[in-house]
């Protein structure tokens, strides 16, 4: 006589693969240490969404490894990244290379500060390197450091190269880069 009961043998082989299909769901993209990524749209989002396309800057930065490479797709050339979600924040040692402070502009939307560059330790650690970009509309507000760098606040070893920092409004010191670390321009 037949059963419509699987065997011991086949549950366990469903229950292995859930198992394998959980897994990779909440490990994320099986990328999420690569140490290039290109950002591949204007948009600040942070949804998860890595698919090409769908690569935000703040995802990129999010994902990188540390060291790694942050890069942007030919097609953004000539836009603006408006942030939304608040500064864009950097506590790993990660290079930016924009296509030219001319074709590309990270804009705090007169809203928020646009980098914050700061591992959270006392020490500087990290080495950030952010080349062609403009840095504009950032905002921030109040005192000491907080509301200082609208524009870039560095903790850091930070270099900039081919960058704009321009337009930014601080209600303390230092609008465009405030710098508490090392820099190098």
């Amino acid at each position: 006589m037949l059963s419509s009961m699987p065997t011991l043998r086949a549950r366990h082989v469903i229950l292995c693969a859930f198992a394998a299909v959980l897994i990779t769901f909440f490990s994320g993209p099986s990328w999420a240490a690569t140490s290039s990524i290109t950002v591949d749209t204007l948009r600040d989002e942070n949804d998860g969404d890595l698919s090409p396309g769908d690569v935000s800057l703040r995802e990129a930065i999010a994902w990188v490894a540390d060291g790694g490479l942050i890069e942007f797709a030919p097609e953004l050339s000539g836009g603006t990244i408006v942030l939304n979600l608040g500064q864009l924040e950097v506590r790993k040692s990660v290079s930016i290379m924009g296509p030219g402070a001319d074709q590309l502009t990270i804009s705090g939307d007169n809203a928020q500060r646009v980098f914050s560059i700061d591992d959270g330790t006392s020490g500087v650690d990290q080495n950030v390197v952010i080349t062609g970009l403009a840095v504009t509309n950032g905002f921030a507000q109040g005192g000491n450091f907080t509301g200082d760098g609208a524009g870039i606040r560095n903790a850091e070893r930070l270099t900039l190269e081919d960058c704009l920092v321009a337009a930014n409004q601080s209600t303390n010191v230092n609008g465009g880069v405030y710098n508490r670390g090392h820099l190098f321009m």
